[in-house]
């Protein structure tokens, strides 16, 4: 009985010590801040706040999304609010 109890605090304390990680690392390097327009996976969103354990995002159309911050840190985040003004648009050109 007390063996699966201390399984599941350890599941538990897992995703804690993950998201807080992230957190720490979000905060600390400082590669995203609030304000920048993000895109992962299915959402393109402004990011509103970060904390220690997640991320709210605020949607285009009005409402805010809690990430937990491992989520972001485990996925591909492209950032389009950078200062340069560089960019590249395709396109396509057919001809008969």
């Amino acid at each position: 009985m007390y063996g699966a109890r201390s399984v599941g605090v350890c599941f538990g304390l897992q995703d804690l010590t993950r998201n807080l990680s992230s957190g720490l690392t979000l905060l600390l390097k400082s590669r995203l801040k609030v304000g920048d327009l993000i895109e992962s996976a299915s959402i393109c969103d402004y990011i509103r706040e970060i904390s220690f354990r997640s991320t709210v995002i605020r949607t285009f159309q009005g409402p805010e999304i809690v990430l937990p911050n491992a989520m972001i840190t485990n996925t591909p985040v492209h950032k389009l609010s950078d200062a340069s003004s560089d960019g590249r648009v395709d396109v396509v050109v057919s001809v008969m």
